[in-house]
């Protein structure tokens, strides 16, 4: 059995220099056993620069792998993942013009 899913997240980094964001991610996950699946993801998100010499933006892109593992509770379906995750910060920005 497979899975795809997509989300769209606010952000709330931890440096008073970016502003609030957006994050877009997708995922599919394929179902080894009733109760194990692996799970790839891909998202970015991006943030002004704000309060600085400069405006721009910063744009983390993510890759993550997961092996996931649920266990049945009824009403409840607690789980638990591990994996690896590569991710790239890239950033654009230019001077501020004063008038």
């Amino acid at each position: 059995m497979w899975a795809v899913g997509a989300s769209i997240d606010a952000t709330v980094p931890h440096d008073a220099s970016l502003q609030n964001g957006l994050e877009v991610a997708g995922n599919i996950e394929a179902y080894l056993a009733p109760r194990v699946s692996i799970r790839g993801q891909f998202g970015a998100t991006w943030w002004d620069i704000i309060g600085r010499g400069f405006t721009g933006t910063v744009k983390p892109i993510f890759f993550d792998g997961n092996l996931v593992y649920n266990w049945e509770g009824g009403v409840w379906h607690p789980y638990v993942t591990a994996g690896l995750g590569a991710y790239r910060f890239h950033s654009r920005h230019q001077p501020c013009v004063s008038r």
